[in-house]
């Protein structure tokens, strides 16, 4: 079973299409712009009347926006009108007719971005994350320069451009719920983050007999097996090992110290560093611990 925000491999692929060839990627950013023009799209409609509706008064950036619908099949412009698409009309049915994305919009939305062959082919390229064949990551999470770097491996434009449109895909997926950040450990700066695939489950019984392992990998160099670890480095292994979220992890861990409290011990930290307070796990009682270690009789 899938959360609402994760995608299903089986639905991509049971809808997959070919997009047609795209020369760049659409400086589309905002995926709750992109909603919108949908929500007030018609049948057939002009540019200017549609820049009015959506409160939007530059034409050029406008745009992008119809090329990325035009990309999607939701709709096609030519000249100064726009002209919705059946299958347009049957995402903007299923979109919900609030100011900002729900759970279902995204999974919509993100359904129909992952048909794309150029969000594919990022997801393959960088992310070793290959939807056709079910295949997923190969637990890797990367740093803003270095999907950069990947991403120009096959994109043969400026650095420019690539720098542009890594950063359009990526912060699009980010949005999807596709890709999640991590903090590097010892850094701990909001820009000190990589990014990783999310798009899995792991049920407790999987996460019984894997967060022990985790943790051995976690304190590897020091002294003692039982040693304090940081909570965030085993949270980082176990999330990019086994694709899942952050918040999947952390309900998981806490299930699993409650069921079986004699297998580790935790530790707070001081609140006044603020990784503290943004990476630990808090308890029910809001306890925030930041450190774990195997228990000395385990």
């Amino acid at each position: 079973m899938y959360s609402n925000t994760q995608f299903q491999l089986t639905d991509i692929l049971n809808n997959f299409v070919i997009d047609k060839a795209v020369n760049r990627v659409p400086r589309a950013a905002s995926l709750l712009n992109l909603k919108k023009i949908m929500l007030y799209l018609k049948d057939e409609i002009t540019i200017n009347e549609l820049m009015a509706i959506c409160e939007i008064g530059k034409r050029s950036y406008f745009l992008e926006y119809l090329k990325l619908l035009d990309i999607l099949g939701w709709a096609h412009y030519k000249n100064d009108f726009i002209i919705s698409t059946s299958e347009g009309e049957v995402i903007k049915s299923k979109l919900s007719k609030t100011e900002f994305i729900t759970d279902n919009d995204c999974q919509i939305i993100r359904r129909e971005f992952l048909k794309l062959g150029f969000i594919r082919k990022f997801m393959l390229v960088v992310f070793n994350f290959d939807i056709t064949n079910r295949r997923l990551s190969s637990g890797v999470c990367l740093t803003k320069d270095e999907i950069t770097k990947k991403y120009l491996e096959y994109r043969k434009v400026s650095q420019s451009v690539v720098e542009r449109e890594s950063r359009l895909i990526y912060n699009w997926l980010l949005g999807l719920k596709v890709l999640e950040t991590l903090p590097i450990i010892d850094k701990y700066k909001d820009d000190k983050v990589c990014y990783h695939v999310i798009g899995a489950e792991v049920s407790f019984e999987k996460f019984t007999k894997r967060i022990k392992p985790t943790v051995f990998r976690a304190i590897n160099g020091k002294r003692k097996p039982s040693e304090w670890v940081e909570i965030p480095k085993v949270r980082n292994l176990f999330c990019i090992e086994n694709d899942i979220s952050k918040s999947q992890f952390d309900k998981l861990f806490l299930a699993y110290i409650k069921k079986y409290p004699e297998t580790f011990q935790l530790s707070t930290a001081t609140t006044i560093r603020p990784e503290v307070e943004r990476e630990g796990i808090k308890s029910n009682n809001s306890i925030i611990y930041f450190y774990v270690k195997l228990s000395e009789d385990r």
